[in-house]
């Protein structure tokens, strides 16, 4: 297995692990490669899913297209890519508390219960 490629993070100011393809086949997509870690790389992917849900863009079209490489653009190598002025970020979840000690059931049976009703009894057949 080879090595992974290194390179110096533009984003993240640290040597990273890099990306092992160009994500856009354009020069972004190539200063991207040259310049960006995956770590920064999976950050703009948290951030573009947020402006694409915000801004609710047609990632279809060429104008929704444009949109997300400027701001990709702005995140990695620009004054940042900021989210709405309405957006608010969901709270941090919790982990989840330690689990309570196992409380033993009651074992299932398949008596009646006092208040139910007796089952009807088979006709004897005589």
């Amino acid at each position: 297995m080879a090595e992974p490629r290194m390179v110096k993070c533009a984003k993240l100011g640290h040597e990273g692990e890099g990306l092992e393809r160009s994500p856009f086949k354009n020069e972004l997509g190539q200063r991207i490669f040259e310049s960006i870690s995956k770590e920064a790389w999976r950050g703009w992917i948290g951030h573009s899913t947020m402006l694409v849900n915000e801004y609710r863009v047609d990632v279809m079209s060429a104008s929704g297209r444009e949109f997300l490489l400027k701001e990709c653009d702005k995140y990695f190598f620009g004054e940042g890519s900021s989210a709405p002025k309405e957006f608010v970020a969901a709270p941090a979840v919790a982990a989840p508390a330690a689990a309570p000690a196992a409380v033993d059931a009651p074992a299932a049976v398949d008596a009646p219960t006092p208040d139910a009703p007796e089952p009807d009894a088979p006709e004897p057949k005589g």
